[in-house]
């Protein structure tokens, strides 16, 4: 089977979709794309058009899908009123929404760290699977 190698734009499109619910299209301020499949071909919801390869426009720096803070904050609100147990399902499901099938676990986890972080990866995680406190996950 093809490898898909992905364009940084498609990375935050395809986890914008799974994780957070955005609907990315080439008519918004943001002149952005969505990727159709495990190919690298990008579809317009609003018009239809498609396009091969690298998406055209890219997204403006100040757009918060750009800054990792807004992407982590997502993330821990999604996840804060739920027992540790439930937080490491929810982390463990959202790491398996964003990967397609013939992704390796490491490809997934390359991709996010595109998103946000190492070290905010890892601070996530860790308080998502109970290892820091809320206040210790604070101080970070």
């Amino acid at each position: 089977m093809k490898q898909t190698t992905l364009s940084n734009d498609a990375i935050f499109a395809l986890v914008d979709q799974h994780i957070f619910g955005f609907e990315p299209t080439c008519h918004g301020p943001c002149q952005d794309w969505f990727l159709r499949g495990h190919q690298e071909i990008y579809k317009c919801q609003q018009c239809g058009a498609e396009i091969v390869g690298e998406i055209p426009q890219k997204l403006p720096d100040q757009h918060p899908r750009r800054i990792p803070e807004y992407r982590l904050e997502q993330l821990l609100q999604k996840v804060k009123h739920l027992s540790p147990e439930q937080q490491k399902r929810v982390v463990v499901g959202l790491l398996a929404d964003v990967s397609s099938e013939n992704w390796s676990i490491t490809t997934v986890l390359a991709h996010l760290l595109i998103t946000i972080n190492a070290r905010q990866l890892a601070i996530a995680m860790l308080w998502a699977l109970g290892v820091l406190s809320e206040q210790e996950q604070s101080h970070e």
